[in-house]
């Protein structure tokens, strides 16, 4: 005896299969070898989009003005669906469509972590973080010694301190100047 009505359910795994595009045929046949059939085509994509560059690289210093995050990025199979970006600290977060802005009034000096991200229409994601300061702020100076307008003995010290919180102290020097003579040297930390 045969069943007059069912259903067909399985379960295909398509990690078996190269990305492309297949079709899939359903047939189905009676006991009296009648014969239907229904093509359905489909695209595989297993394959992560990939970013062809970023805008922004991993220690990037941005001295001043907007923060123009942009990407450039690709795949082969289904086409990416979104690209997005998120910039945070401890503090902020700011999330925005790729090849957008978030304005310098906005933002803090600070060292942010940038997070690119972009997913395919097949549900297929990547995301690459980057850390990069934000700093617009000069180093911050104090003169220890000598006083404003004080008398200079023999052997005179100087002394300063200094500090920035975000991309930190390239060089500290002094320099002694009138209009004949100049000294100078190099601050330690």
């Amino acid at each position: 005896t045969y069943s007059q009505a069912g259903t067909l359910n399985a379960s295909v795994n398509s990690s078996l299969l190269q990305d492309g595009s297949y079709n899939i045929s359903f047939n189905v046949s009676d006991s009296l070898g009648n014969y239907n059939q229904t093509l359905r085509k489909i695209t595989v994509d297993n394959t992560r989009p990939v970013f062809d560059f970023l805008g922004i690289n991993d220690g990037d210093i941005r001295a001043s003005g907007d923060l123009n995050v942009d990407a450039g990025w690709s795949d082969a199979a289904s086409g990416v669906e979104t690209a997005s970006f998120t910039l945070e600290n401890q503090t902020e977060s700011y999330a925005r469509s790729l090849n957008g802005t978030v304005y310098e009034a906005d933002l803090s000096n600070s060292v942010y972590n940038l997070t690119y991200s972009i997913e395919d229409y097949a549900g297929n994601n990547y995301s690459e973080t980057v850390e990069v300061l934000y700093d617009t702020k000069a180093p911050s100076l104090k003169v220890f010694k000598p006083e404003n307008n004080s008398l200079a003995s023999v052997n005179f010290s100087v002394a300063a301190g200094f500090s920035d919180g975000v991309s930190g102290i390239k060089n500290a020097t002094y320099s002694v100047v009138n209009d004949s003579t100049v000294l100078s040297g190099q601050l330690n930390d």
